[in-house]
């Protein structure tokens, strides 16, 4: 799965809200695929790009939905935690641990708390596929 994938925990569906003039061409979704570049996100039509992430990166994703709308500093939604996680170098840890982690262990690991600091709201739905 997907590192994006993850940060949702394994949703089929999320929901964000898409509001772009700018959209994704998809018949070159193949070329840019053939380069490594992955849309693992689309509407439920299949039409829409919405998240693309970068094969052989530690965190490169982009989408066409506003994360900020559902982000709070004490939920930041998924694609925001993934960037700060991965920046410092936490990332790894945080999905080999379900998605869990206290505030306690982003500095000591030894920690036994835990803590769900991400959970998403919903607004509109985007496929997430489990295969990749």
């Amino acid at each position: 799965m997907f590192c994006t994938g993850k940060l949702y925990k394994g949703e089929k569906y999320i929901d964000e809200r898409h509001r772009h003039r700018y959209e994704v061409n998809p018949a070159f979704v193949p070329d840019f695929e053939t380069s490594g570049m992955k849309f693992i996100g689309q509407d439920v039509n299949g039409e829409r790009m919405e998240i693309m992430e970068l094969q052989g990166h530690p965190y490169f994703v982009g989408v066409q939905f506003h994360p900020e709308y559902i982000s709070n500093p004490l939920r930041p939604s998924p694609p925001y935690l993934g960037l700060i996680l991965a920046s410092c170098g936490k990332l790894s840890y945080y999905l080999s641990k379900g998605c869990r982690l206290s505030p306690r262990q982003i500095s000591d690991d030894d920690s036994s708390d835990e803590e769900v600091i991400a959970k998403p709201k919903k607004t509109s739905q985007v496929l997430i596929p489990q295969d990749g």
